[in-house]
């Protein structure tokens, strides 16, 4: 016999097994757990026999060879079944995954009960009877279909992870199984036994393509399977200790140790496996929370998509109402059909369904928000003061019609900032036309300092309605719940004061608001920081360095004399902003140009330039969602 027999048949035999049990003792509920564990088992059950057929003879030689040839078979079988679960269920049909349990339960009687396939033992060497081809057939069949099976995995499976674990399996199986055939089942037929005890090895393929898998691709939990054979280790070295104690202490001592190291076994194993179960469960609810989070997402931004495409209409037409442009040019122009009052109507239709749009971005940042993504692109030099200038204009009729007064007073020095000017400018709007909202006599005045440390405040005081003193501390924190005074006096969400802190802090900002109660007016602060790198104080200034920053394309007038190019900036958001071919950033408001905006029909979310008797102006801020 050869002598290298007896310690690689052992070491085949207590790696498997203890592999084995391992992975059974967790895997009734996972059948790819289960199989691969009865694969352990089986090639440790084949490799025992063929060790007792070596070491113990008469009378059990015969018993060992059906042992060995029925523990192959069944190493057959169970791969066959393991690939039509491996990595996920191939067929639904039960009956044709137990199919294969007929023929090897009819393998298995010929075996034990009959000599058709397997006669007498000789020595080393046994008789090959007429019913061994069929065996070997059957055997190898088990291994074909298998193939095929993990073929047909591979290419149902769209995961690429699966893909390469079916390759790793199908690769292994396929070595290991020739091989073994080969010694085990072809050479034997010839009356070549002398490596019959190879095939156990050779199967060392198939299971190291699989332990390759769990520790690359996380087949199964690695680290649980090593603290299980770390422990098995320490339990095996400390129960063989007791036999070799020199006196009855030394006994003792390490039936002592031997207990002790089962005890720590048992609660190592079983912190590692909650650990295990915890980070799965953890796992599973972030991808939950994922697949929310995007559904969220996907829902949220349809409805943002159908929210504009209903107002835009409504803002197009009003401005042409307003403005006596477009197909109302002829009819509305000088007032013939809209007087001051009916413009005056108009204009309110308008900025409803502005505000609607807007506070529809709004909610889109506030879910973004909540969601881990940023919102905000800090990069765009803004002048505080210009912003507060056209915020006010744009409320000053809202005012008038409430009949109080809107006072700000846009300063001679330049307030810049690195901001979002889109996110901020609709935070101030909240603001601003919130403190407009509750307030229903009287005045909002508005006014801007500089403070120390490069910093910026902005203070907006009115006389409206108050706010009491409990309600402060949450003012900012959350949604606010308005009391039935803000509720009888002006209708909202509740929202706008919320995201103004929300924009305002990511902003590096702070806000805060001072009252006195009910009916004793509000006084909200707003305070941000300064570009402290550049000292800009002129307008040429500012203009250089966008233009300077801007990554621009020329887009031509039309329906001009001369060609006149447009400049235009990405400042976020989808929008745009545009220069006239000097560099001269365009702040003019023409309302009279507004049939031109055919001119950006083809960009998206464009605020458009136009011009007007050789100068650059700008028109009404239009959006486009989709080509018109």
């Amino acid at each position: 016999m050869n002598p290298v027999i007896v310690p690689i048949l052992s070491l085949v035999i207590i790696l498997n097994f203890i592999i084995g049990i391992i992975i059974l003792s967790r895997g009734f509920k996972n059948k790819v757990n289960f199989l691969f564990g009865l694969i352990s088992v089986g090639v440790s059950l084949w490799a025992a026999g063929i060790l007792g057929f070596y070491l113990i003879k008469i009378p059990l030689d015969y018993l060992w060879i059906i042992e060995t040839h029925s523990s192959a078979a069944f190493i057959a079988v169970i791969f066959l079944l393991f690939t039509f679960n491996f990595p996920t269920l191939l067929t639904k049909k039960i009956y044709i995954r137990l199919m294969p349990l007929i023929p090897f339960s009819i393998i298995i009687y010929y075996l034990f009960f009959t000599k058709d396939i397997i006669g007498n033992v000789n020595g080393v060497n046994y008789e090959i009877h007429s019913g061994y081809i069929f065996y070997s057939l059957f055997v190898m069949l088990c291994f074909f279909i298998g193939y095929f099976a993990l073929f047909l995995q591979y290419k149902k499976s769209s995961n690429d992870e699966q893909r390469i674990q079916v390759k790793y399996v199908l690769g292994g199986a396929i070595l290991s199984s020739i091989l073994a055939s080969i010694s085990d089942l072809m050479l034997p037929y010839f009356g070549i036994f002398e490596y019959n005890w190879l095939g156990p090895i050779f199967t060392f393929f198939l299971v190291g393509t699989i332990a390759y898998a769990i520790l690359k691709h996380h087949l199964f939990d690695i680290k649980v399977i090593a603290t299980e054979l770390f422990t098995f280790a320490l339990w095996i070295i400390s129960f063989v200790k007791i036999f070799f104690s020199n006196s009855g202490q030394d006994l003792m001592l390490n039936i002592g140790i031997f207990l002790s190291v089962v005890l720590f076994g048992i609660l190592l194993v079983r912190g590692v496996l909650k650990e295990t179960e915890l980070r799965e469960k953890i796992t599973k609810a972030l991808e939950g929370e994922k697949k929310a989070n995007d559904s969220l997402e996907l829902f949220m931004t349809g409805l943002q998509h159908d929210i504009k495409g209903y107002l835009t209409p409504i803002t197009s037409a009003a401005s042409s109402l307003i403005d006596g442009s477009g197909a109302f040019s002829k009819k509305v122009k000088g007032g013939i059909l809209l007087n001051e009052s009916g413009i005056g109507i108009v204009k309110i239709f308008e900025r409803s369904a502005i505000a609607a749009r807007d506070q529809s971005d709004d909610f889109m940042a506030i879910a973004k928000f909540r969601q881990g993504k940023p919102i905000l692109s800090l990069d765009f030099a803004v002048d505080l003061g210009s912003m507060l200038d056209e915020l006010v204009s744009s409320f000053k009729t809202q005012a008038e019609l409430k009949g109080i007064a809107l006072e700000f007073e846009k300063p001679a020095d330049k307030f810049i900032i690195s901001a979002d000017q889109v996110k901020l400018k609709s935070a101030l709007r909240n603001i601003i036309g919130n403190s407009i909202k509750f307030t229903p006599k009287g005045k909002v005045a508005i006014e801007i300092k500089r403070e120390e440390n490069d910093k910026v405040l902005i203070k907006l005081q009115d006389t409206g309605i108050g706010i009491p003193a409990e309600k402060i501390a949450t003012l900012f924190s959350s949604p606010f719940e308005r009391t039935a005074e803000a509720r009888k006096t002006a209708e909202g969400s509740g929202f706008g004061l919320y995201f103004s802190s929300l924009i305002i802090g990511l902003h590096n900002g702070k806000i805060w608001v001072e009252s006195e109660g009910d009916g004793k007016g509000s006084t909200f602060y707003i305070e941000l920081p300064t570009k402290k790198s550049e000292k800009i104080s002129t307008e040429k200034d500012i203009t250089t360095k966008i233009i300077n920053e801007a990554q621009v394309s020329a887009i031509p007038m039309e329906k001009n004399k001369k060609d006149y190019d447009l400049w235009y900036k990405d400042v976020g958001e989808g929008w745009l902003e545009a220069h006239d071919d000097k560099g001269n950033l365009i702040k003019e408001d023409y309302w009279g140009t507004t049939d031109r905006i055919n001119n950006a029909k083809y960009q998206r979310d464009l605020e458009q330039k136009l011009m007007k008797k050789n100068r650059w102006s700008l028109s009404k801020l239009f959006r486009f969602s989709k080509k018109n």
